[in-house]
């Protein structure tokens, strides 16, 4: 009887473990994607991207930002993020720095703080909705625990 339940105990503790050990993996496959996301996205610094905005309007009326994606505002002054979804990335970064966004990202933006910025498409990204892009983004730059994010993406998971 003894042995019977240190056996089951044993099985379970090795089922725990493998399972654990699936996570981390996954956890760690994300993480490569999306740093290689994040890798390949063209960095625009907030103080040039009134005009990097004029010239893609200027050139086209559709652009690769004016898709669903996930964009990454970065602060270089204190090494905080913030991660965004939309479905047109470039109106919802422009909307950040007119004060229609995050307040505190607003915030440090009029007192001159320097925000890089990253707008990455769902499109070819290797995720499927928006809403887990998102969410895997602001864990992977701990975006929710000290940076700007108040949660921790969107909740209505799809």
């Amino acid at each position: 009887m003894l042995k019977g339940i240190i056996l089951i105990s044993l099985v379970f503790i090795i089922l725990i473990t493998i399972g654990s050990t699936i996570n981390i993996v996954r956890r760690i496959k994300i993480d490569k994607k999306i740093e290689y996301l994040v890798d390949e996205a063209n960095p625009i610094s907030s103080t040039n991207f009134n005009e990097f905005k004029q010239r893609i309007h200027s050139t086209t009326r559709t652009s690769i930002y004016n898709v669903p994606g996930v964009y990454i505002l970065y602060n270089k002054n204190n090494s905080k993020y913030y991660i965004g979804q939309s479905k047109t990335m470039i109106y919802r970064v422009t909307n950040h720095f007119k004060g229609k966004g995050s307040p505190d990202v607003y915030k440090s933006y009029i007192n001159g703080d320097k925000f890089i910025i990253r707008m990455i498409p769902l499109e070819n990204s290797g995720f499927k909705n928006l809403n887990d892009f998102e969410r895997y983004t602001i864990r992977k730059f701990k975006a929710y625990k000290y940076g700007y994010n108040k949660t921790r993406g969107n909740k209505n998971y799809k």
